[in-house]
């Protein structure tokens, strides 16, 4: 019987084919080799399957849906065919740093059980503007109150943890519509500690334009529901500022993509929850909007000259 990997790598992919490429080679790339990869296909109609088809490497895995399910359960179908001791997610559309796996191993390999995570900085990549902005994070071992508060931010390309503790963790929750990452995230932070690599691991291709900002409501405001006992044991000033600062990042998504009248309502209730959010909050939720108005005047002075 063929020995089990230490890693097991899972990648969702829908319609990605022009990018999954990148991300799969630089899997295969890893300084850390002991893997395997499974690619998880929701359905794409854009010839994915033949794009995993040209990676001639034993480790790679193709798992297809029949109908598109979305990333948690690509996810989750990748976690239960996984057959490594550690399992790591990447997107299809990012791409690791080559020492990744090996730090994040090593980091939780000098750790006992109770430690059941590893989280890392990245190189955060603006697809449309191509401006780069680097993120190390510091937070480790009991982070849950913290990360609810948002002091530090998971990008789910550098989690990594011990196949272990799904008996205890549990499968993503499909039934969120957005927040399924930060959802299963909580419940780690909730019953493990987590070491953290704060140097880059990984390069994270964002394009918050393209967002579906009625399903990023959505998913935040199940997100709430679902944890509402667990914030409120923060205390009444911080549960309340928990819920102002969703909706400053939804207002601020809102006015990104012009929704001007739904970005004003989203403000409307980040005040008040609680006013007391941070100055650098709110000069982001101007920008925002401010980015968002002179979009619309450039996109009405193109269309009176059209």
């Amino acid at each position: 019987m063929a020995k089990s990997p230490a890693v097991t790598v899972i990648i969702p992919s829908f319609n990605r084919a022009a990018t999954l490429p990148r991300a799969i080679d630089s899997v295969l790339k890893q300084s850390f080799d002991d893997l395997e990869l499974i690619v998880v296909d929701d359905a794409s109609t854009d010839g994915t399957e033949a794009v995993v088809q040209q990676f001639h490497d034993d480790r790679v895995r193709y798992l297809r849906h029949s109908k598109n399910r979305f990333a948690a359960a690509a996810r989750n179908t990748g976690m239960q065919a996984a057959r490594g001791e550690y399992i790591a997610f990447l997107d299809s559309d990012d791409e690791w740093l080559n020492h990744k796996l090996e730090c994040q191993v090593g980091s939780l390999q000098s750790c006992d059980a109770s430690w059941g995570c590893c989280y890392g900085g990245a190189n955060v990549i603006d697809v449309r503007t191509h401006r780069r902005r680097v993120y190390r994070p510091t937070h480790s071992g009991n982070v849950l109150n913290n990360y609810l508060m948002s002091r530090f931010i998971v990008w789910t390309p550098t989690f990594l943890f011990r196949r272990a503790c799904l008996d205890e963790i549990g499968m993503m929750d499909e039934s969120l519509i957005r927040c399924q990452d930060r959802d299963f995230f909580v419940r780690f932070f909730d019953r493990y500690q987590t070491t953290v690599v704060s140097e880059p691991l990984v390069n994270v291709y964002s394009d918050t334009l393209s967002r579906n900002v009625v399903d990023a409501r959505r998913g935040r405001l199940a997100f709430l529901e679902k944890h509402e006992n667990r914030i409120e044991e923060l205390g009444p000033f911080w549960s309340r500022y928990v819920h102002a600062l969703q909706w400053c990042l939804q207002a601020e998504q809102e006015f990104s993509t012009g929704r001007f009248s739904q970005g004003f309502a989203a403000a409307f209730h980040c005040l008040r929850w609680n006013p007391c959010l941070p100055p650098k909050r709110y000069a982001a939720l101007v920008l925002r909007a401010a980015q968002g108005c002179f979009s619309r005047v450039g996109r009405n002075q193109v269309a009176s000259v059209e």
